[in-house]
Parts: C-alpha cells; sequence; structure tokens
C-alpha cells in the first residue's frame, strides 16, 4: 500500500496478489461452512419407546417426522 496524504493505494504488487487473497479468503469462508454443517450433523440410531397411545398422536408424528428431516443420517424406530 502506499499512503500519499489522507487516500491509500494499492501498490502494483498488491493489486496482483488481491485476486489471490481474495480467493484465499473465500476458500477459508468455504471451509468454515463445511466444517459448521460437519459438527452439526448427527448420526446413529435413535429408537423411541411410548406408553399408550403416544405414538398415533398427530404431534409425536409431527415432531418425529421433523427430526427425521433434519437428521437423514440417524436411523429413527418408533
Amino acid at each position: 500500500m502506499e499512503r500519499t496524504g489522507p487516500a491509500i493505494t494499492l501498490t502494483e504488487e498488491g493489486r496482483a496478489l488481491l485476486p489471490e487473497a481474495r480467493a484465499a479468503v473465500a476458500a477459508v469462508d468455504r471451509l468454515k461452512r463445511v466444517a459448521d454443517a460437519q459438527l452439526r450433523q448427527i448420526s446413529g440410531r435413535l429408537i423411541v419407546g411410548t406408553v399408550g397411545a403416544e405414538a398415533a398422536m398427530a404431534h409425536t408424528r409431527a415432531v418425529l417426522g421433523l427430526f427425521k428431516n433434519r437428521h437423514p443420517s440417524v436411523s429413527l424406530t418408533w
């Protein structure tokens, strides 16, 4: 960078590096999004037991359906 009074401008070298710097920042952003998604992903098996008619109730089916949609890698049995 060059400072000429109150203005700051990139040098020729800085202008040459700017596309690569922007690409590096974008790559780090993508890496963070992928890592965050992996941290939120769960897998395994969930077995839900109920007593009585709870398994047939609409809210039970709705909650378990929502869970299955959000976590497709989980085997769900109820």
